[in-house]
């Protein structure tokens, strides 16, 4: 095929949101005499939203049309689908970080998921219990991770994860590096397969006594294994981001390495995670897909199968756009209807945090947005919130990762608050030099892991200038320049405070751990502003590009 044409197919596919009904979908389900078709239904990032959402002004997912999509896919192809979710799929709303993943799992467990890949944010809670992490040494750190593990009706996959101690593989009761499942009388493996990043974005005391393995390292122990124990087709579900290079004509990122480090003909699709937007097509000739997250959309491939040997009939994979959950739509040309049982079925749940949720904090005059490169009022709140606990404290800092949605106009709620700052965080306070403090926003200004709220200081910024040398100038909170030598008390959350994001530049020696609930604080800013606040637009941060 010819090399332009083929990556313009390739554009067609990874930037296509399929309309439910569409005749790019028919004939699933329908093989030769000699071929069966597989149809593979996935989900990723899920992050929880049980609840119908909204896009371009329409109703997308949530439970009961999640439900609703996979029966219809399973009416047309009966016995031949195959669904999973690539990880991510607790941290996120109140009633899924209030049973700490539980909900999700009874939902999965309810739809007959195969598999489900552990994500980064399965380790998010900790120990079980309200505190996210152990304590005086008390409880197991991975405690709410093995109590969903055993409750699942599927295996939980992870390769490439082991005790550092031992050395064996972490594969607790109902978890695993892979599975072998049979459709139409042919072995499929799912191998699961976790990001690199994990150590640098996760809790690192969750972590603790553990170690990752590169996924090229575990795969080539692993693909003859499964191969051996019988199975023809190969799924990888990975928990590993990419995206579609439009300038260069290509796909990059964790999940593209991955596809280009195999021989295609031992990998039949490679189904990824972890970072946002969807990908539908082709790397180094394995099909490689997507969806997008927080419950919005599914992939789907079609994998036709010979028969007598079980193996892909690879000319006849059909990898299609990515469909969103729509709501009143139609699929395969059947009318989608959402299954309201399984709505009924998690009524319990939501039940038991409604009264939390709706419990009233305060007012905002008009939307409280997260975004922002460098200046975000939200996160202009959280840090003006963090420095309230006490006035030692001269600045406060706080990753932008750990802000997940905006604050909406009218009534707040602690249901919003908890949907804005999903994570746990507590309270430190650590002392920090001006040069310990520069290194922090350096860190941040490398792009990898998102910006730093912050509070009680004025950062300026030149990101043309190479990395490590962003940061031109920082005020501090008397108005003066913050030099290398300089002291200051600085609040930060546990998670930075761990080295979570690779801030390993804080002293944690010397650091004191407050335990105080940073939602909370926020709270008590609301009341001190007699319940009624407004966006904080002031520049924290000066951009300029003209710095000599």
């Amino acid at each position: 095929m010819n090399k332009a044409l083929s990556r313009a197919l390739v554009l067609f596919a990874v930037t296509m949101i399929v309309v439910p009904g569409c005749a790019f979908l028919s004939g699933a389900g329908n093989g030769g005499d000699d071929e069966d078709v597989l149809s593979v239904f996935a989900i990723d990032d899920f992050h929880g939203q049980l609840t119908p959402g909204e896009l371009d002004g329409r109703k997308v997912g949530g439970a009961a049309w999640i439900a609703g999509y996979l029966e219809t896919l399973r009416k047309v192809n009966p016995g031949g689908v195959i669904a999973v979710d690539t990880g991510d799929a607790f941290t996120g709303p109140l009633v899924s970080s209030h049973t700490e993943g539980a909900v999700i799992i009874d939902f999965y467990n309810m739809l007959g998921f195969d598999a489900m890949a552990i994500g980064n944010h399965e380790f998010d809670y900790g120990p079980v219990g309200p505190l996210n992490r152990v304590m005086d040494g008390k409880g197991d750190p991975r405690g709410a991770l093995k109590e969903r593990a055993k409750q699942a009706k599927f295996p939980l996959l992870a390769a490439n994860i082991f005790d550092a101690t031992t050395g064996k593989r972490f594969a607790p009761e109902g978890m695993a590096p892979y599975t072998i499942i049979e459709r139409k009388g042919v072995k499929i493996a799912l191998i699961g397969l976790i990001t690199s990043d994990l150590p640098k974005i996760t809790m690192p005391y969750n972590l603790k006594g553990l170690m990752y393995k590169h996924n090229s390292e575990v795969l080539a122990e692993l693909l003859p294994e499964v191969r051996k124990k019988g199975a023809t087709v190969v799924i990888l579900l990975a928990h590993l981001g990419g995206r579609f290079d439009h300038e260069a004509g290509e796909f990059v990122g964790e999940i593209a390495d991955l596809a280009r480090s195999l021989d295609p003909s031992e990998v039949d699709l490679i189904i990824g995670g972890h970072t946002e937007g969807a990908i539908s097509g082709e790397i180094n000739d394995i099909p490689v897909v997507k969806p997008e997250g927080y419950g919005h959309s599914f992939a789907r491939v079609d994998l036709t199968v010979n028969k007598k040997n079980g193996r892909v009939v690879r000319s006849k994979t059909v990898v299609h756009p990515v469909t969103r959950f729509w709501h009143d739509g139609n699929y395969m040309g059947l009318k989608v209807k959402p299954d309201e049982n399984v709505t009924k079925s998690l009524a319990h749940y939501f039940k038991a945090v409604d009264k939390l949720k709706a419990v009233e904090i305060g007012e905002a005059t008009a939307p409280i947005k997260k975004e922002g490169t460098y200046n975000s009022p939200l996160g202009n709140l959280v840090t003006d919130a963090m420095r309230l606990f006490d006035d030692s404290i001269e600045v406060a800092v706080f990753n932008s990762g750990g802000i997940r949605a905006d604050l909406p106009a009218g009534k707040l709620t602690f249901g919003t608050l908890f949907d804005a700052l999903p994570f746990d965080n507590t309270l430190c306070i650590a002392r920090l030099s001006g040069d310990q403090l520069r290194q922090m926003l350096e860190h941040a200004l490398t792009g990898d892991f998102g910006n730093l709220e912050i509070s009680g200081i004025k950062v300026t910024v030149d990101p043309a200038q190479p990395v490590g040398s962003r940061v031109i100038e920082i005020i501090g909170p008397k108005g003066k320049p913050v030099k290398e030598g300089d002291y200051l008390e600085v609040a930060v959350n546990d998670f930075l405070l761990a080295g979570g994001d690779g801030y390993n530049m804080i002293p944690r020696s010397t650091a004191v751990e407050t335990g105080a609930d940073i939602r909370e604080l926020i709270v008590k800013l609301i009341d001190l502003r007699g319940k009624k606040i407004s966006p904080d637009t002031t520049p924290r941060y000066e951009v300029t590009h003209n710095a000599s």
